[in-house]
């Protein structure tokens, strides 16, 4: 999860796009312009220890944009394929 808010940050579409569950891959996927990340803050895990196959992550991931602050709060599912986790899909509110 950290190394996805990184991605985002950093606006490294390449590494979000590989992290991203093939299936449930966007096929025009595209970052904000203009977003800086300000702050991420992991909530709660469940799973997603060596030896299991999904994981769900719920945080909350503080944004600027135009000057106005944004948070937005999601809880994540992740599957581990050859032993690397991808994201599957999220639940998300923004404020």
């Amino acid at each position: 999860m950290r190394s996805r808010y990184s991605a985002y940050a950093t606006f490294n579409l390449e590494y979000v796009r590989n992290t991203w569950h093939p299936d449930t891959l966007p096929p025009n996927l595209k970052l904000v312009p203009g977003q800086t990340w300000i702050g991420l803050k992991i909530k709660r895990a469940e799973a997603g220890k060596e030896n299991d196959t999904t994981g769900i992550v719920e945080f909350e991931a503080r944004s600027k944009r135009f000057f106005r602050a944004r948070k937005m709060t999601e809880v994540s599912r992740f599957e581990k394929i050859d032993g690397r986790w991808f994201y599957v899909s999220g639940d998300y509110s923004t404020e």
